[in-house]
């Protein structure tokens, strides 16, 4: 499933859920599972038959609500679903613009390759350019070195742009 399937679904699932912030807030003995907007008791996260009435017994007495987790699990999804698909969307978004710029890249680079070649192939034809050997006291085998070595020093470069893709 892709991630925008997810945020779509999730979107979905948040039409018509109450507004405002929900949280778990029992006011009373016995009020286990309850989840509320303001003083509005939205739901009640409740199975009396899961437990035996000696275990309900317990927790009364030990002050403890044994559906208090699913409750503030409850309260907590509305906010948190919400975010996460805000969240998801803007990483998309960053992933879309960084495949452009890798695509830019390669393209860069591809671009960057075929002129190093051309210009290889020039400098390898360098004594038409000059047959006289008139490059001020240079000579040929000088300036041909160091224009293979530009070539090189470009190629181990372009190398290095192609490790990082």
């Amino acid at each position: 499933m892709k991630y925008t399937d997810l945020c779509a679904r999730a979107e979905k699932a948040l039409e018509g859920v109450t507004e405002g912030e929900w949280l778990y807030r029992p006011n009373r003995h016995d009020d286990w599972g309850v989840v509320k907007v303001g003083d509005f008791h939205l739901c009640q996260i409740r199975d009396p038959n899961c437990y035996t009435t000696d275990q309900l017994n317990e927790a009364r007495a030990n002050k403890i609500d044994p559906w208090e987790a699913n409750a503030r699990f409850i309260a907590f999804a509305r906010a948190w679903v919400p975010a996460a698909a805000a969240a998801i969307r803007e990483l998309e978004a960053d992933l879309d613009h960084i495949r452009e710029q890798r695509n830019f890249t390669q393209r860069q680079v591809v671009f960057a390759e075929a002129r190093v070649a051309e210009l290889e192939g020039a400098l390898l034809n360098i004594d038409a350019l000059d047959p006289e050997q008139h490059i001020d006291g240079c000579s040929m085998g000088v300036i041909r070195g160091l224009v293979l070595r530009m070539g090189s020093i470009a190629r181990t470069a372009l190398s290095k742009i192609g490790e990082t893709k």
